[in-house]
């Protein structure tokens, strides 16, 4: 029975439980400030409804309420997005860690086939992404609890007023769904080019002597150029994608906002609500506005960071093929003679490099391997420090 791989999101919740207490914190500042402001239009309908149409209460206690709760609304989203954006750094420095570590762990063959400029994208950009992402948890959290909070206020004032506001939501599922499918592939299309270039960059730099020696500047600087180009085209690609769907995500609540205010006033003039109610519909609308922005946003970069988080995982979940055995020992300070024992060894879809080779060095003992260039010297060192393990044949250091 197979068994099945838990989702990226999933995965990226382990990082974010680490920070539990500062996820807590950016959580809770998050509920009690969406409190507030759904509490604020109901402050202003009193104020309206009694305070100025009706003259039965007193104006000061509730406009003092209004400044508390913006002061307290301040606060809240002040530790909202400082706990926010802490988090995002936290794990962002934590992937970066994991995929150190996990560096060190690989062997020679698996490392020889990765690209430095893939390593260099997915520690910078990818990680970046991911950062983008966390920062995002906290503020649409709390619009979502807000908006919720809103929905019911709105029910309890108005039923048909709150029906009418909740018929944009199928056609904002659509389009969000539509982009969904379109933004991810290109992410990853632009990740990948982006990590091209950087290994591009990362060879002219490390051999520009080989280079300006040979006269290849011409060559790559059209490498170069052809990389950059190919990156272009690949992020446009997810420019144009994002061009179409954000602006129908952002244009169909203010259809709804519409309605609502067109419905609502003709409401209000024939005395079905109060003045009151239809100003917090109004300002619960207005309210709606900025989270529904913000979903456009949040879409868009978490499929962005999915393309990373992706990326990222496809690094940490590669295991090295040379892995020390369930009873393995420490080695002495002193371990005792190296023995190359009937080695052989090949390269992936190579010719054998070492075949049949044996040697014995005793302890104190110094050998020069003398040999033209490919014969195999570089590999028995790798061998003895066990980058490589050998097709056939041992290499024992002190018997072990």
């Amino acid at each position: 029975m197979s068994t099945r791989e838990p989702g990226w999101m999933r995965r990226l919740g382990v990082y974010l439980m680490r920070h539990r207490r500062n996820l807590a914190i950016a959580l809770v500042a998050a509920i009690l400030g969406a409190a507030c402001q759904v509490t604020t239009p109901l402050v202003a309908r009193t104020i309206v409804d009694d305070v100025i149409v009706k003259r039965s209460t007193p104006l000061a206690p509730w406009l003092a309420l209004l400044i508390a709760l913006a002061l307290l609304a301040f606060g809240f989203s002040y530790l909202r997005r400082y706990r926010g954006g802490r988090i995002g750094l936290d794990v962002q420095n934590d992937l970066r860690n994991d995929m150190h570590d996990r560096l060190q762990q690989l062997d020679a063959s698996t490392l020889d086939t990765m690209s430095t400029g893939q390593l260099v994208a997915r520690a910078n950009s990818d990680t970046a992404l991911v950062q983008g992402l966390l920062n995002f948890v906290p503020l649409i959290s709390g619009n979502v609890l807000m908006m919720v909070l809103s929905l019911i206020v709105m029910f309890v004032l108005s039923p048909l007023l709150a029906l009418v506001s909740l018929a944009i939501v199928p056609a904002l599922i659509a389009i969000s769904y539509r982009m969904r499918s379109r933004v991810f592939p290109a992410s990853w299309d632009g990740q990948q080019k982006e990590g091209e270039l950087a290994g591009i960059v990362d060879e002219d730099v490390a051999g520009v002597r080989v280079v300006k020696a040979f006269g290849q500047e011409q060559r790559e600087l059209r490498r170069l150029a052809d990389a950059a180009g190919a990156l272009y085209g690949s992020q446009m690609r997810t420019v144009r994608i994002q061009s179409r769907y954000q602006p129908l995500l952002e244009a169909v609540p203010v259809l709804g906002q519409v309605g609502i205010l067109a419905l609502g006033g003709a409401l209000a003039l024939g005395g079905a609500i109060t003045l009151g109610t239809f100003l917090a519909f109004s300002t619960y609308i207005a309210q709606l506005m900025a989270p529904s922005r913000q979903l456009a946003g949040m879409l868009t970069i978490a499929q962005q960071a999915r393309a990373g988080v992706e990326r990222i995982f496809q690094l940490l979940d590669l295991r090295p093929a040379v892995a020390d055995a369930p009873d393995a020992v420490d080695l002495p300070a002193q371990p005792g003679d190296v023995v190359f024992d009937d080695v052989t060894f090949a390269y992936p879809d190579g010719a054998p490099v070492l075949d049949g080779f044996t040697l014995t060095v005793r302890a104190g003992e110094r050998v020069a391997l003398v040999g033209t260039s490919g014969s195999g010297k570089s590999t028995l060192g790798r061998m003895l420090v066990r980058y490589y393990d050998p097709d056939s044949g041992a290499v024992t250091i002190g018997g072990h």
